[in-house]
């Protein structure tokens, strides 16, 4: 039984996985339209794509509650079958947790992309749109997803430092010299799991996106690296 649910939670997470893919190839496509042409094409998909991204990031902050509230029931010290009931797949190469966390973060970092295209938009729609509101449009997005990377962060800290008990065996029973090495393992390998798992969070300051508004609405996005002599003529 145990292992059939297994199996339907794989399931489910592939299936997440391919819907999130479907959505990165739309928000590709975009991106390299408005950065060509200035303008994003109905055709796309994007609708679809973004309504995709935003359920996979309220996906992810759910769970990040669930994994938030488990941490706090093991209050710093846990064994590792507790350890692996909170966190399903935790201490597995390619586990479930490890998938739905980089999941999670993946989400965020195409939300900040479709953060961007959605200003883009809005201000192709609206050519009365100030430039002070693109920017507060942004920033509240940009600040939402910063701290959701920030309670991964914190998170992954907290798991990195508990401290690992082992079983309560009867006391007449001796542990083997094979649980013993497993318990040891778990301290390292948790500690590099959070440090291999965290998220880059996002460095303060302000984006900086350059374009030009031509006379028929369109939009010329540049790269971010182009020089001002880039804009002569």
């Amino acid at each position: 039984m145990e292992n059939l649910l297994n199996e339907r939670r794989y399931a489910d997470l592939e299936a997440e996985l391919d819907e999130l893919n479907g959505a990165v190839k739309a928000i590709r496509k975009a991106t390299a339209l408005l950065a060509d042409e200035g303008r994003l094409g109905k055709s796309l998909g994007l609708d679809s794509a973004v309504n995709r991204i935003d359920t996979a990031v309220s996906t992810a902050e759910r769970r990040l509650g669930e994994w938030e509230r488990a941490l706090v029931k093991i209050n710093g010290t846990a064994t590792p079958t507790t350890l692996k009931a909170a966190f399903p797949g935790l201490g597995a190469s390619n586990g479930m947790f490890e998938a739905q966390l980089r999941m999670a973060v993946f989400a965020i970092s195409m939300k900040r992309r479709v953060a961007i295209l959605q200003a883009a938009e809005h201000t192709q729609a609206d050519t009365e749109l100030s430039l002070s509101r693109f920017n507060q449009e942004l920033a509240c997005d940009a600040n939402d997803l910063a701290l959701l990377e920030q309670r991964i962060a914190v998170l992954l800290s907290d798991l990195g430092n508990i401290k690992i008990e082992a079983p309560k065996k009867r006391i007449d029973v001796v542990y083997k010299a094979k649980e013993v090495r497993e318990l040891l393992l778990w301290t390292p390998y948790l500690r590099g799991f959070a440090a291999r798992e965290t998220p880059a969070t996002a460095t303060s300051g302000d984006l900086e996106i350059c374009f030009i508004a031509n006379d028929d609405g369109s939009i010329r996005v540049l790269d971010s690296s182009a020089q001002p002599n880039a804009l002569a003529g």
